[in-house]
């Protein structure tokens, strides 16, 4: 899908954040590791603040989504294709959630440069990318 503009690349971002959301719930109330569980906690809580973040910014700049076109970003290379159906025991949920928050890091920044004509939201994209990298870090420190 041809994310051309602003409000393709929210959607898709709040789609995106959905499926986490999904991810993390479905992880933490299975997970035994109590050090992974309060994180993954923790990320789920984040990703609930990030899809208000983006509720709101779809909200605020509907004039300027639509004025201002977007060339040369795809969402096909962000897609997450996690499968929910799976059991927790088939894949490693830490290795998941590091190339979660890696796909938002890359997706943000790449946001963030693509909606430089909207300044307050290509900045909120780049603060967005700098949490998925806090977050990368922590899940690294507690991988086996």
């Amino acid at each position: 899908m041809d994310l051309g503009t602003t409000g393709a690349i929210l959607s898709f971002a709040l789609e995106l954040e959905k499926e986490i959301g999904d991810f993390y719930s479905m992880h933490h109330s299975g997970m035994q590791d109590t050090s992974i569980k309060e994180l993954f906690e923790t990320l789920r809580k984040a990703q609930m603040k990030r899809e208000r973040i983006l509720s709101r910014f779809r909200r605020e700049n509907v004039t300027e989504m639509i004025l201002e076109p977007i060339h040369g970003f795809q969402s096909e290379e962000f897609k997450l294709g996690i499968s929910m159906k799976g059991s927790q025991e088939e894949t490693n949920p830490v290795e998941t959630a590091i190339r979660i928050e890696n796909n938002s890091r890359e997706f943000f920044l790449k946001a963030s440069e693509k909606t430089a004509f909207l300044p307050e939201v290509s900045e909120e994209f780049k603060r967005l990318a700098d949490r998925a990298d806090r977050h990368i870090e922590l899940l690294k420190s507690i991988k086996r």
